[in-house]
């Protein structure tokens, strides 16, 4: 007996897991897979028909609803065109479950077509691989196939989130078998969530007492990941320097939202005064080079990081002890210390001073990106969501602030450019709240696909910042400095988004100067929409240059 009537109980399995999304791209050897999913009343079924986009649609759902997306796609090359979105679903936490159908092993590397060596393909960007039996005559092998599927799901919510994969062989024939195949019956495995236990030990007393210079970092998280550090951060204000980026959503006015742009401009010796004694780092990966380097010249005597998974994560290289994530909920219980006052207003006056020179900046109504990022983030209203494409968009996103939105995203678990748009549309699929994108002209046309297809949703905006080419490698040291720099690396098209806009019925506003972009309104404007801003890139940098020059000054008055 082949597996189909084990497949057919899969999306039953699903939705007693809680899944209530599926995104099938279609293809022949999964075709039980989809009409099974189809039929599934309960799970919400879409059809993507380019893998690469449908894996960040499901990301971007998985994302939004905080609940396991289904991406369901046949065999062959197909599976790859998944990876960059599971390699960004698993260093950004997000359960997505790949099942992917497969030919019997028997004709793996017999030149049948549609045919790669899919098992255990996505190991190093997956939580966890499953290579499920064609057969399941016997009783065992039936079991087997229903526990893993069950196994599978559970493992993609358990502690931290991520990635699972599901490898399924399938027999031919495929389509006499989608009304004729009878499911047997299902066994649901439920995840139980353990209860935490922590309790602070009087050696780490002493080292909340004895450190005067205190830094947390408060990491990428979800909108509300933070809400009971921030009652702690609100009640013991002088207790730690707090810095975070805006993907962190952690909502602290406390928060030293500047420091990515000063940190860059100190020297070594005027660096080592913002080194901490005891570091204290919860959530995901932070963005800033400057802080990075700042902590990894200079460690801390302790790091504390919070976390629930038992892998050591360890961006600053100077972790000294690995707590539950509970435990940052608990940090109160430590009751206030003595703090060097220095330390605090050292970080306070560099932060004081770059928002300055920023604001200056904006002041003086400058044609160039920062700026025009600037009011495009003043645009936003806690209705929306801002997603902030790679390369420079995230990184005026941290430069300035998005305190309007009501929370924030990137694809920067690993992702580039790649899947930017897919990952804002997944959004706006799953949630009725306004998505709004700032995105670079590469990251808009590598992703165009995100577009194509028979769901886009009415609840979106794109703003893109056409410099023509990659901007960043213009800004950067070692591109800069290379002849080749235009052809090899910044590579422009010369294109614009004007047909593209046109042919997806989206609102089309083409942005050549800033009185042009401060007649822009996105509550007056036709949703959804494109917002074009064109600047030179080659003027953008000079002008950039000269804004992190008046810093570097600032700071060393």
């Amino acid at each position: 007996m082949n597996n189909h009537p084990q497949i057919a109980n899969i999306p039953a399995i699903c939705a007693a897991h809680g899944v209530k999304h599926a995104i099938i791209s279609p293809g022949s050897r999964n075709a039980l897979l989809s009409i099974g999913f189809s039929r599934e009343k309960s799970i919400q079924t879409l059809v993507i028909p380019d893998e690469r986009s449908a894996a960040f649609i499901g990301l971007g759902m998985a994302q939004s609803t905080k609940t396991p997306v289904v991406i369901v796609c046949t065999s062959g090359s197909a599976l790859l065109n998944y990876y960059p979105a599971i390699a960004e679903a698993y260093f950004s936490h997000i359960p997505l479950i790949v099942i992917s159908a497969d030919r019997p092993d028997e004709w793996v590397g017999q030149r049948d077509g549609q045919t790669i060596n899919q098992k255990d393909v996505l190991r190093n960007h997956v939580k966890k691989s499953y290579h499920l039996p064609v057969n399941t005559e016997h009783q065992d092998a039936a079991y087997f196939f229903n526990r893993m599927v069950n196994e599978a799901i559970i493992h993609a919510t358990s502690s931290v989130f991520g990635p699972v994969h599901i490898n399924i062989p399938i027999r031919e024939p495929f389509y006499s078998s989608i009304n004729n195949s009878t499911s047997t019956p299902i066994k649901v495995i439920k995840k139980v969530k353990p209860t935490a236990n922590f309790t602070w030990t009087p050696d780490l007393i002493d080292a909340w007492k004895s450190c005067t210079n205190k830094l947390l970092i408060a990491g990428q998280a979800d909108a509300g990941h933070y809400s009971t550090l921030n009652s702690w951060i609100v009640n013991f204000p002088e207790e730690v320097i707090v810095l975070d980026e805006p993907m962190s959503n952690l909502g602290c006015e406390r928060s030293m939202n500047h420091h990515d742009l000063f940190l860059n401009q100190l020297s070594e010796d005027g660096l080592s005064s913002y080194s901490p004694d005891l570091l204290i780092t919860v959530g995901r990966g932070m963005i800033s080079k400057g802080l990075k380097r700042l902590l990894r010249r200079f460690p801390p005597t302790f790091h504390w990081h919070f976390s629930d998974t038992a892998e050591i994560e360890d961006t600053y290289q100077s972790i000294t002890h690995l707590f539950p994530l509970v435990g940052i909920n608990l940090l109160e219980q430590l009751g206030k210390s003595e703090n060097d006052s220095s330390f605090i207003k050292i970080w306070k006056e560099a932060n004081k001073k770059t928002r300055k020179e920023l604001y200056h900046h904006f002041e003086e109504e400058q044609w160039d990106e920062i700026s025009a990022s600037h009011y495009i983030f003043n645009q936003l209203d806690s209705s929306m969501d801002l997603h902030v494409s790679n390369s420079m968009p995230v990184r005026y996103a941290c430069f300035i602030g998005a305190e309007k939105a009501d929370a924030v995203y990137c694809n920067r678990g690993t992702s580039g450019i790649d899947g930017c748009t897919s990952t804002m549309i997944g959004h706006a699929i799953g949630n009725s709240k306004k998505q709004v994108l700032l995105t670079g002209d590469q990251s808009f046309f590598y992703d165009i696909n995100a577009l194509w297809h028979n769901h886009l949703p009415s609840n979106f905006g794109i703003v893109i910042i056409n410099n023509n080419g990659g901007g960043i490698f213009r800004m950067i040291d070692g591109p800069s400095e290379i002849t080749e720099l235009d052809r090899m690396f910044v590579a422009g098209t010369g294109r614009n988004a004007k047909g593209i806009a046109a042919e997806f019925n989206l609102s089309y506003i083409p942005i050549q100067q800033l009185n042009q972009l401060k007649d822009v309104e996105f509550n007056s404007i036709k949703w959804p929409f494109i917002i074009e801003i064109f600047i030179n890139g080659e003027e953008n940098t000079k002008e950039f240059k000269k804004l992190k020059h008046k810093i570097k000054q600032a700071l060393s008055q």
